[in-house]
């Protein structure tokens, strides 16, 4: 068998895996502040809302980050003998796992305030 075969058919998963489970850690009380307000409230006050929880990124962003960051590092191990073309795409493929996610959130923080601003008039 070649290793040309053998790099077709390699698809490194642990850094890729571990990358996104450090991004879920980090936006995990945003998720939790959400899902925790009840009908009608605001996701983002500490009294009729959940956004006490808000307060856990204070851990989550720090602990989140370093997950993510060792994850990104054994992706990049992983991939470390393949060809460059292949490393181009699977740089791409870290960059759409970080990028999408991040790009959601700051969406629905700038709805959640635009929301706020509306009904307080």
């Amino acid at each position: 068998m070649s290793n040309d075969s053998i790099e077709d058919t390699y698809r490194p998963k642990g850094g890729l895996i571990q990358l996104l489970i450090g991004v879920g850690i980090i936006i995990l009380p945003i998720i939790v502040a959400f899902v925790s307000t009840p009908p009608g409230g605001n996701a983002l006050s500490e009294g009729g809302g959940g956004g006490a929880a808000i307060w856990l990124m204070f851990y989550s962003i720090p602990i989140g980050g370093v997950v993510a960051i060792l994850g990104v590092k054994k992706f990049y191990r992983e991939n470390a003998t393949r060809p460059k073309a292949k490393k181009i795409m699977t740089g791409s493929l870290i960059g759409c796992c970080v990028g999408v996610p991040a790009i959601l959130i700051i969406i629905i923080l700038i709805g959640v305030a635009n929301m706020q601003t509306w009904t307080s008039h």
